[in-house]
């Protein structure tokens, strides 16, 4: 069951701050205003006052919104379908479709010439984003 308040205490910046029970540190919320639904997560816990980080950020966010606690913290769902995506911090995709990336090419000879070494790693993959860069000299738009 969710936990729904409408008194917010205090606001300052992106942090606002509330006064509930039962409560856990990096549970999630949804804050509704005027302006819409934004994405919130507990960052600190003092007695029971109870402050949330807003990912949208405070502007707009008034004394008497609604915030309701989800119960659970932050997740993403994940498949091979996200490789070369651009997620923002609520994992949502910024951009309309996937660059080209082929997943397979990097996993199709991980077992072949295989050789025990008996050092431990963690295979880390860089990839680069393209940059596109306007003809004018004075502004650069980097995506």
């Amino acid at each position: 069951m969710f936990k729904i308040y409408n008194r917010i205490d205090h606001i300052a910046g992106n942090v606002i701050a509330i006064e509930a029970e039962g409560i856990a540190y990096g549970e999630l919320a949804v804050v509704t205003s005027p302006r819409g639904k934004s994405l919130a997560q507990v960052i600190r816990i003092d007695g029971s006052t109870v402050h949330l980080q807003v990912f949208a950020g405070g502007a707009g966010v008034a004394t008497t919104d609604e915030v309701r606690f989800l119960g659970r913290s932050m997740q993403v769902s994940f498949s091979e379908n996200l490789l070369g995506r651009i997620l923002n911090g609520s994992g949502v995709p910024l951009e309309s479709s996937a660059f080209d990336v082929d997943a397979s090419a990097f996993f199709q000879n991980a077992t072949e010439d295989w050789k025990s070494t008996g050092i431990s790693f963690v295979p880390v993959f860089q990839y680069s984003i393209p940059q596109t860069f306007s003809t004018d000299t004075n502004t650069t738009d980097r995506r």
